[in-house]
């Protein structure tokens, strides 16, 4: 059992909702918490002690306090607009033959290390299960996924090395 400083669930809700940067989501919460929290969210917004908006598909709860309310709900725009990619690489289904031909065609224009860097970051933004995502959507090998995330993680990307098309290895010149 759980308890929390700020006495209710709904207390708790409240002050971690008017305390975040961009909102947060029934799922979320429970993550954070580790409880429940749809009944609490919905009887706050009720209540009109929170606010509710429907963004890219999903219920985001936001504080009523309208700059803060403001805030948040940019906050939280502006995330999945930087994000983009990844929505279309996570709904790969519904997004339009035109986009995933796009991206197909940009990743066929760079070399083995940008390839292997790109789907890298592409899998850090997607988080667990990315590289096999990623590794699906683009027709790469999950190892190569995998490294390139771990290459971007550590920050140790040798600059002065490509490797070609056919396994070729030369030397960047200066």
């Amino acid at each position: 059992m759980f308890f929390s400083k700020y006495d209710t669930l709904s207390d708790t809700v409240q002050h971690f909702i008017d305390n975040s940067e961009k909102g947060f989501s029934a799922r979320e919460l429970d993550g954070i918490l580790r409880v429940s929290t749809k009944e609490a969210l919905l009887n706050s917004y009720k209540k009109g002690l929170l606010l509710r908006k429907k963004i890219s598909g999903n219920y985001y709860y936001f504080s009523s306090k309208a700059l803060i309310f403001q805030q948040q709900v940019n906050d939280r725009e502006a995330t999945f607009k930087s994000i983009a990619s990844t929505e279309i690489l996570n709904k790969n289904d519904t997004v339009s033959d035109k986009v995933k031909a796009a991206i197909i065609l940009f990743f066929s224009i760079l070399n083995e290390k940008q390839k292997r860097l790109y789907a890298g970051l592409e899998s850090l933004k997607l988080g667990h299960g990315g590289d096999k995502i990623i590794s699906e959507f683009i027709g790469v090998d999950v190892h190569t996924v995998s490294k390139g995330r771990k290459e971007i993680v550590s920050g140790k990307i040798d600059n002065e090395r490509i490797i070609c098309k056919g396994g070729e290895d030369i030397k960047k010149k200066s």
